[in-house]
């Protein structure tokens, strides 16, 4: 079995993780954090649009069906 190297890119670098201090592994691990956090706020904000678009439109069946009432 190999063991997989853990390596990031920094500048065109790439650098082993294993090999960085303590406070350069803490900082990749932070990078890697916000990263994912990134992602996940993007995931809400797409399904947030959506949603608010589904509610316009909901809004525009309301007035038109209240505009026909009238």
């Amino acid at each position: 079995m190999t063991e997989e190297v853990k390596t990031v890119t920094l500048n065109d670098t790439q650098y082993n993780i294993d090999d960085m201090s303590e406070r350069g592994q803490y900082i990749v691990a932070q990078l890697g954090e916000i990263q994912q956090e990134s992602q996940e706020m993007k995931f809400k904000l797409d399904r947030l649009e959506v949603a608010r678009k589904g509610f316009v439109d909901l809004l525009g069946v309301e007035v038109a069906d209240t505009t026909a009432e009238e």
